[in-house]
């Protein structure tokens, strides 16, 4: 049987009466207002990943189990999702009387109660913030946070939309399509080669820039010759018609990059 977290997330109606009865069983309240936590962890051993996120799992679990009204805690797609009631948060009235810093408070309790496993080398833990209206819009905006910040070298830390800049706001947009649209307009042809092929030329990009325009440090970061970042990059300018030699390039390339990992925050890094 699914947790009821997995219904939710997955587009369950709240007005489901055995849905409300399962969860007000566990002690859970879907009427109230929650915050979504999505959580990574960084594992020093990859065959133990699956245990140590089970124990993970337990962990917050176990801290939920704290809070009235109860969270719900569930594994979701990869990762250690809580949709946190907003009244247990602000139960906690020991911290700062500030809401955001109050969730901050919650998110980094998730975060090392994660990292306290063994095998855990560290914990990201990603908020969605208290705007979203519903819960797949709280959890889409933490799973995007927490998908931006990985893929920018933040880890081991807790990640607010806030933190993010421009993602971040772009992360409160409830239609991931009009990001793609959008990017697409500069990398169109440079995706559907990848989805095609299972060609790294994305990849490849985001390494490139990461690396500071730097070819060497690119090769070494993906671990391949530097040839073949050239390559890769001047299949890039003939697929996209780009010149990546331009800066004007470099800003919009960037730009288009950050928008597809926006939009695809409901993906599994």
């Amino acid at each position: 049987m699914t947790t009821p977290l997995a219904d939710i997330l997955s587009g369950a109606s709240l007005d489901s009466r055995p849905l409300r009865e399962r969860a007000d069983r566990l002690g859970h309240d879907l009427s109230r207002p929650h915050v979504a936590f999505v959580g990574q962890l960084d594992v020093a051993t990859e065959s133990r990943r699956s245990l140590s996120y089970q124990r993970a799992l337990a962990q917050v679990a176990e801290l939920a189990a704290e809070y009235l009204p109860r969270p719900l805690v569930a594994m979701h797609k990869g990762a250690v999702v809580a949709l946190w009631p907003l009244d247990s948060v602000r139960a906690t009235s020991a911290g700062p009387a500030d809401g955001k810093e109050q969730i901050g408070l919650v998110a980094s309790s998730v975060r090392r109660a994660m990292a306290s496993v063994p095998d855990a080398e560290g914990a990201t833990v990603a908020v969605s913030g208290t705007e979203q209206r519903t819960f797949q819009q709280a959890y889409r905006t933490a799973r995007g946070a927490l998908n931006v910040a990985l893929r920018t070298g933040r880890s081991d830390t807790t990640v607010t939309p806030d933190d993010l800049g421009v993602a971040g706001l772009l992360l409160q947009l409830n239609d991931a399509r009009q990001l793609i649209a959008f990017a697409d307009r500069t990398l169109a042809e440079v995706r559907q080669h990848d989805l095609r092929r299972s060609s790294h030329l994305l990849q490849t990009l985001r390494v490139f820039l990461d690396s500071g325009l730097s070819k060497t440090e690119a090769a070494q970061r993906l671990n391949v010759h530097p040839n073949t970042v050239s390559q890769r990059l001047r299949r890039i300018e003939v697929l996209a018609g780009l010149d990546l030699s331009a800066p004007t390039t470099i800003v919009e390339v960037g730009a288009a990059l950050m928008l597809l990992d926006v939009a695809e925050g409901g993906q599994p890094t």
